[in-house]
């Protein structure tokens, strides 16, 4: 959970659940939302535009049985 103020008006974001977004994806979309504020950009109106797009991936392929025998 990231937590920011912009523009006097206080926000919150969440990267995603554990077992889909790991730790180190999570720790990188930190960063990002950390430099976007920086900019004067809300974070999750640019992920939107950014998933509407193609550029974002939210949700991580789902286990096949053939993956999990791998």
């Amino acid at each position: 959970m990231y937590r920011y103020q912009l523009k006097k008006k206080r926000r919150k974001i969440g990267f995603g659940p554990y077992p889909v977004i790991s730790l180190k994806a999570a720790l990188e979309r930190h960063r990002e939302a950390q430099f976007l504020v920086k900019q004067g950009t809300h974070t999750l109106g640019h992920w939107r535009a950014l998933t509407r797009r193609g550029g974002l991936s939210t949700r991580s392929p789902k286990p096949t049985l053939e993956r999990s025998r791998s």
